[in-house]
């Protein structure tokens, strides 16, 4: 019988067992990079702060409000912005983020993010009557929320309308009552919009689309 052959150095090498903590750190890199990416191009969750936008999305805790999945990046840029999309937005007064700072998870100075519904495109004259949306003085019916939805003129619609100029939408809360919105601070630069809402994928009860249904009165 002939002696075994040993291995050459490069052999033992191949055979030894990976290294755990090597390998949990690949890991952690690879769905850090994977988050970043899936955040800033496709999709992003959102939680829900506010009451402006009840009947459609329910503000609470943290543990009970709606959270959303908003379409991002290219995704968001594919989609464009139609009259009726749940959008969410920095607000006029934040300014662009610097994109290295979305590497930082935890910290108390992230850009404001507000949710409301696009009502007015570029160059459309928009107006209040009777608690009813009109684009360029023809009622809007399409899509069937603004049949639902009562609104109530204030600030810049509270007379005659407004005509929204270029590169800019108007946007409304459907909680027109309890809503600050294009209604008080103007129209919203579209390098300020950040994506559209999709669906509400929590509380578990409430998984779906983003269907609009009137309020119950107190």
């Amino acid at each position: 019988m002939s002696p075994k052959k040993k291995a050459t150095p490069s052999e033992q090498k191949e055979s030894k067992p990976p290294n755990a903590l090597v390998e949990w750190l690949k890991t952690g890199v690879f769905v850090f990079v994977f988050y970043f990416i899936f955040t800033w191009l496709v999709a992003e969750a959102f939680f829900i702060p506010s009451g402006s936008m009840e009947g459609t999305l329910h503000e609470g805790t943290k543990l009970t409000a709606d959270r959303i999945l908003v379409a991002k990046g290219l995704v968001f840029k594919m989609m464009g912005i139609d009259r009726g999309d749940v959008i969410v937005f920095r607000s006029k007064e934040s300014k662009p983020e610097a994109f290295w700072r979305r590497f930082i998870l935890w910290r108390d100075d992230k850009p404001e993010m507000i949710v409301k519904r696009v009502v007015g495109l570029p160059g459309e004259h928009v107006s209040l009557k009777g608690g009813q949306l009109h684009i360029n003085n023809e009622p809007v019916s399409d899509p069937d929320v603004f049949k639902e939805i009562q609104y109530i003129p204030d600030g810049h619609l509270r007379d005659n309308g407004v005509e929204v100029p270029p590169g800019h939408y108007l946007v409304l809360g459907d909680n027109s009552g309890n809503s600050r919105d294009g209604r008080h601070w103007g129209f919203l630069p579209q390098e300020n919009t950040a994506g559209v809402a999709m669906f509400r994928f929590w509380p578990p009860l409430r998984i779906g689309p983003l269907t609009y249904q009137t309020p119950p009165k107190n």
